[in-house]
């Protein structure tokens, strides 16, 4: 079901599978392993892979200074490097003490 509503785009109905199944949230979907998350970065779908600060999950692998997840995550969507969080701060800036 949650790959069904993921590749369909029906993102209301994965966001209430993912509140009401939280070990669902890596489930892979996809013949290439990916995850809802994977979708919808990819498919430009920003406000569903953003938190209540909007940070992306580019703006969490740069506060952590994971350097490597941000260039996998750049990688797909790099359009995700200048979005900025409701701080007006970018996945840069939130890594610029990291690196």
């Amino acid at each position: 079901m949650l790959s069904n509503y993921t590749l369909k785009g029906l993102w209301p109905e994965v966001m209430d599978i993912y509140k009401q199944h939280p070990e669902l949230h890596d489930a892979k979907i996809t013949r290439t392993q990916d995850t809802a998350l994977h979708v919808a970065v990819s498919s430009g779908k920003e406000d569903k892979v953003k938190n209540e600060r909007e940070n992306t999950p580019l703006h969490l692998a740069a506060a952590l200074g994971n350097v490597r997840m941000c260039k996998i995550i750049a990688d797909v969507d790099n359009g995700l490097i200048g979005v900025r969080n409701k701080e007006n701060e970018t996945p840069f800036f939130l890594g610029g003490a990291q690196w």
